[in-house]
């Protein structure tokens, strides 16, 4: 996916090229892995990351004329902002609620974290039984969860959503060479820690 750099805050909707629909079509994915990049399983179980996504979009479309004025930054990287106060919101809605409602409980085998634990498993095992391989998706699964937000984050928007480290950037607001350091690093601290539970 090709992150489009050339979107001008400054112009109209209808010169922007897509349509603000479109543009949620483009960055829904990518949101979604940033949100869950900052969920645990049980928070995963009580807040469905595509419904943050969506208020995010909301958001964003009601703010959309102020950013195009303001132009703060990125578009990438404000839509970004925008979920991740989304979020924050949402885990404030759940802990005022105090409890825990079953209808809203979410399959963890269906979130983006789920996926990037099965692809990384991939990555380090030959092909095995499935009963082997379900075993070491757990595994990589809480591994990844003992990784920091952010290395989370770079290792779902490089593995699920297939950016490249200046995609990776744009989407964050940091520099590629900081994303691509901190990628190796993570892959460095996954594998550190699966290799020493295999000790």
């Amino acid at each position: 996916m090709v992150i489009d750099k050339e979107h001008n805050p400054d112009s109209s909707p209808a010169s922007l090229g897509p349509t603000f629909e479109a543009l949620c079509k483009e960055y829904r994915n990518i949101l979604r892995s940033v949100i869950e990049a900052r969920m645990d399983s049980q928070l995963c179980q009580r807040i469905d990351p595509s419904d943050v996504v969506q208020e995010a979009l909301l958001e964003a479309y009601t703010r959309f004329d102020d950013f195009k004025q303001r132009k703060p930054m990125p578009l990438a990287s404000w839509l970004r902002e925008t979920a991740i106060q989304q979020l924050r919101i949402a885990i404030r809605k759940h802990r005022v609620a105090g409890k825990r409602s079953i209808l809203r409980q979410v399959s963890y085998e269906q979130s983006s974290v789920y996926r990037l634990a099965e692809q990384m498993t991939a990555v380090v095992m030959t092909a095995q039984d499935r009963h082997e391989k379900t075993e070491e998706a757990a595994k990589t699964l809480e591994a990844l969860h003992q990784l920091s937000k952010m290395d989370r984050e770079i290792l779902l928007l490089r593995y699920v959503n297939g950016l490249t480290n200046r995609e990776a950037a744009d989407v964050m607001a940091l520099s590629e060479t900081v994303v691509s350091k901190r990628h190796c690093r993570a892959l460095v601290r996954l594998h550190q820690r699966l290799d020493s539970w295999s000790d």
